[in-house]
């Protein structure tokens, strides 16, 4: 594993194979908080794609396209479903590495 980016508000995305990510983030301090959202997507199709993480703090997402610059956002939800502003922005960018 190699680390790939880190942001300012603690979100680290790790490398786990060619097109999977590993997103990790500290735990909220925030006793109303009940989950985590991280949206990504690309410039290719700005549209983001959602993983719903739960309670966890971290996910892997997987099946990204080599050649692509993904950005990904962290939100937290609380009980009712209401969600905060999301994270600064961190990028991964897939690719084949020395097999």
């Amino acid at each position: 594993m190699w680390l790939v980016c880190c942001g300012a508000s603690g979100v680290v995305a790790t490398a786990l194979a060619d097109t999977d990510v590993q997103i990790e983030w500290p735990a909220s301090g925030d006793t109303n908080v009940v989950g985590h959202r991280i949206y990504y997507y690309d410039a290719q199709d700005p549209y983001p794609l959602l993983v719903d993480a739960g309670g966890a703090n971290s996910a892997v997402i997987s099946g990204l396209e080599e050649g692509r610059t993904y950005r990904f956002a962290l939100t937290a939800y609380d009980r009712f479903g209401v969600e905060s502003l999301p994270s600064p922005e961190i990028s991964f960018w897939p690719r084949r590495c020395c097999h």
